[in-house]
């Protein structure tokens, strides 16, 4: 399966878990699990970019223009308790904050290699922490995964640094778990947890599955289309945005 396949895949699940999470009332919080598959296929997809890219510089740049471009799409379609058409830079941002906040931390880590050791981990920590205060899609996790990606290119590692992504990202679901067997019956903590384990456990399940893309990854780009791949979503996100706003299908 090559490069251009996988963005596909990527790209068509990110797209069913938004129109799913646009519109909530019509769609089960359940089929949300199809877009578990989308995020770790694209930070795949980039930490494989940023090692075979000629100029580490204008990838960043080029992720950091479709942030800004994507910012104003993105606080239209989930609007997260703002007033309609109300755009906060600094409130749950979009994904490709995330993707530009990894990549600052790759491009400094290639910087500063080898003259700077582990230190050159740093500028990604900060970068984790980053996505952490402005909220941006996955957060803290997300930048994490892409880094980890980058820095163990090795196939064989994949499972558990996504197992890692997974603990950090569902957190929520193991704190439910511990609290589940050290409730005091079981009626009690099915009561008030029983939801979110089995939820927890679900998107834990669905996003473990992207595995199975990466793994069938063989290295091969395959047809260009980039901007088509950038462009499609802030596009989507538009087209979304403005039936949100409207309250269309309300």
């Amino acid at each position: 399966m090559n490069g251009f396949t996988l963005k596909i895949i990527a790209l068509v699940t990110m797209f069913i878990d938004h129109i799913a999470a646009a519109f909530p009332h019509i769609f089960h919080p359940d089929f949300r699990l199809i877009g578990r598959l989308s995020f770790p296929i694209f930070a795949f997809l980039i930490a494989e970019g940023f090692r075979r890219t000629r100029d580490p510089k204008k990838f960043v740049i080029r992720l950091a223009i479709f942030a800004l471009i994507s910012e104003v799409p993105f606080d239209w379609t989930f609007p997260r308790g703002l007033e309609p058409w109300h755009v906060n830079p600094f409130y749950n941002t979009n994904i490709f904050v995330t993707l530009t906040l990894a990549g600052i931390g790759i491009y400094l880590y290639k910087k500063m290699q080898p003259e700077w050791g582990w230190v050159a981990l740093m500028p990604g920590t900060a970068a984790a922490l980053i996505a952490n205060v402005l909220g941006s899609d996955f957060a803290a996790p997300g930048v994490i995964l892409i880094m980890a990606m980058y820095l163990i290119p090795n196939k064989k590692y994949i499972i558990p640094v996504m197992i890692g992504f997974c603990v950090l990202q569902f957190g929520g679901f193991y704190s439910g778990v511990l609290r589940f067997v050290s409730a005091y019956s079981f009626y009690t903590a099915m009561s008030f947890y029983g939801d979110q384990i089995w939820h927890g456990i679900l998107m834990t399940l669905a996003t473990l599955l992207a595995v199975l893309f990466m793994l069938s990854y063989n290295g091969k780009r395959g047809p260009g289309w980039k901007w088509f791949f950038y462009a499609a979503y802030p596009a989507h996100l538009l087209v979304l945005g403005v039936l949100v706003s409207l309250g269309v299908f309300v």
